[in-house]
């Protein structure tokens, strides 16, 4: 439990009530500075699929039939207009569709606009209960920024696919099986998977090159794939694979102990390299 100093916070939706829902929706979201609501300047969309009426700025709509809807399940991003200390935050439901409601996701914080830290992720059900009735609040949840970059190491850290080896895709619709990994088009049973991004293992090791713990591991924003989640990533094995929607695929993760590097495997076995964690 604590507080974060922030210019803009950052609403990334995990998981909808029902995974198949084709949208994530909100009435509004409200963020706390002690027990004061904060008053945000505007709503901004970080590249959502949203019907006119239905955009970023719906969130500051006051009107019972106003609401935020993204068919892509983008990020929010909210601009305070200057930086505010803020501790808490909620959610109002939706006049409409619950199955579209937001049920895990991550909550993070920035004054510059570049450096962003987490201020709080939620990610199953239970650790973030969202009111199945419409035009809700729900309870307040606290903010928890992770820890800051220590000389030994970070306990949590972010992940993010920038190209994939063949960022214009390749021909998979014959459902052959798996492409070498981190290709442009996977291939999945009888079915073809454009734009995707596939790794076997994912390992951090702390300063005497000894196994990292990875307590919560998630990934914001992409779609899941059957058979193929990001806790396939830690399982130690290399014949499962995570599967992620390159378009939009950012990792989080929790660490048990500090790390200090990492290193992937590849769906084909193939050892992807090793590099050093940055915080």
């Amino acid at each position: 439990v604590g507080s974060m100093e922030c210019c803009f916070v950052r609403l990334t939706v995990v998981r909808t009530r029902d995974p198949r829902a084709d949208a994530v929706q909100l009435r509004t979201l409200r963020l706390f500075d002690g027990n004061n609501l904060i008053r945000c300047r505007a709503f901004h969309s970080a590249g959502g699929d949203c019907a006119e009426g239905e955009d970023a700025d719906a969130l500051m709509d006051t009107s019972a039939g106003a609401k935020w809807r993204d068919a892509r399940i983008r990020p929010v991003i909210c601009e305070l207009g200057t930086r505010r200390n803020v501790d808490g935050y909620a959610f109002v439901t939706a006049f409409d569709m619950p199955e579209c409601d937001p049920v895990a996701w991550a909550l993070e914080g920035t004054v510059d606009g570049q450096i962003w830290k987490i201020l709080d992720w939620k990610v199953a059900i239970s650790d973030a209960p969202m009111p199945t009735s419409r035009l809700t609040a729900s309870g307040r949840f606290v903010v928890s920024p992770m820890e800051p970059r220590s000389a030994v190491g970070v306990r949590q850290l972010r992940m993010t696919i920038l190209q994939t080896r063949a960022p214009t895709g390749i021909d998979m619709s014959s459902g052959i099986g798996f492409a070498s990994s981190v290709a442009g088009s996977i291939g999945i049973g009888d079915r073809s998977v454009t734009g995707a991004v596939e790794l076997a293992q994912l390992r951090l090791y702390d300063t005497a090159h000894r196994r990292v713990n990875v307590r919560k591991i998630l990934c914001p924003g992409s779609k899941v794939f059957d058979g193929h989640p990001p806790s396939n990533l830690i399982d130690g094995r290399l014949d499962t694979t995570w599967v992620g929607s390159r378009e939009r695929t950012c990792l989080f993760l929790e660490l048990a102990e500090p790390a200090r590097s990492y290193e992937a495997s590849e769906g084909n076995l193939a050892e992807a390299g090793m590099g050093a964690c940055g915080g």
